[in-house]
């Protein structure tokens, strides 16, 4: 979930993403995404700050600079099972005066939605060559 800097390998409307260390919990991403209308598109550069909070199973963003006019975001983990976790996300964009916010919002969900799909198929990807698993997986009757 944390990977930025190998986001547009994985997530399909990343085009640029790299992540630079500003301390042990801070990261400043800056990507250049894709955003599209059906045949239409257009590409969207953003710098944010990522912090991490290990111990609340929480990540924050806030946008330094980029197209949007703002954007925060927090993203928390639930352990809801045993072998299980809720992710819940929130994200507050406003794209500014460029694009009509009734067009961005829906253009916008998708994206999010389209995002989610992707980073979820990488996390089972990466699953089967994770340790942990392996451990928990020979320990299954």
């Amino acid at each position: 979930m944390t990977d930025y800097g190998s986001a547009e390998r994985f997530i399909r409307n990343v085009r640029h993403s790299e992540a630079i260390p500003l301390g042990p919990d801070k990261l400043l991403v800056n990507q250049v995404g894709w955003l599209s209308w059906g045949i239409l598109g257009t590409s969207i550069q953003t710098s944010y700050e990522i912090e991490l909070h290990p111990a609340l199973h929480q990540l924050t963003g806030k946008l330094v600079s980029g197209d949007l006019t703002s954007m925060d975001m927090t993203a928390n983990l639930l352990a809801s099972g045993a072998h299980r976790t809720t992710l819940f996300y929130g994200l507050k964009v406003d794209p500014g005066s460029w694009i009509s916010y009734f067009l961005a919002e829906n253009a916008l969900r998708r994206q999010a939605r389209d995002s989610f799909e992707d980073l979820a198929q990488e996390m089972q990807r990466r699953t089967q060559t994770c340790p942990m698993t392996q451990k928990i997986d020979e320990n299954q009757p």
